[in-house]
């Protein structure tokens, strides 16, 4: 088995021991994903990671190999709105933290950080996320992600997602 191999099985391997204890990842453990539906909570999991920039749809039909009962895009949205972001960032650190053999340089770990500002729909009255000041054109809703990224691996250790001001 090559390495993007066992790296995705250690993968799954989390996801499926995160599902086992879903209760503390979902908005609503005594409703959210109760019955037996074609997106559980491991399923969705691994489709949100799995999303390209296709269609939700299209997305969908690869995911389920173009299955003729692949579910709607409407049941993923709603799927998707019952998982809490915690869920994601305790996927981020267990896997990161399950990773051995890293490199170093000189046995210290390289990391570098960086600042990005991401553009995202201007979907919320919520102020916070709008620009102050500056020219009309750079007016809009704003995300501002700091990540910290070891060189010698290739990875993100680390990131933090904040209003733009």
């Amino acid at each position: 088995m090559n390495y993007a191999a066992k790296t995705k099985k250690k993968l799954y391997s989390i996801i499926k021991h995160m599902s086992h204890d879903q209760a503390q990842y979902i908005k609503n453990p005594d409703r959210d994903f109760a019955r037996n539906r074609k997106l559980p909570f491991g399923d969705m999991m691994k489709l949100i990671l799995s999303l390209g920039t296709n269609n939700t749809r299209s997305e969908l039909l690869s995911f389920f190999r173009f299955k003729s009962d692949t579910a709607s895009t409407s049941a993923f949205c709603q799927q998707r709105r019952k998982i809490k972001i915690e869920a994601f960032k305790t996927l981020f650190y267990l896997f990161n933290n399950s990773l051995s053999h890293l490199k170093t340089y000189k046995g210290y770990r390289v990391l570098a950080c960086d600042g990005s500002t991401i553009p995202i729909p201007m979907t919320t009255d919520d102020r916070k996320y709008r620009t102050q000041g500056g020219s009309p054109k750079s007016e809009g809703a704003y995300l501002h992600l700091n990540a910290l990224y070891d060189v010698c691996n290739k990875m993100y250790v680390d990131i933090q997602v904040e209003p733009e001001h």
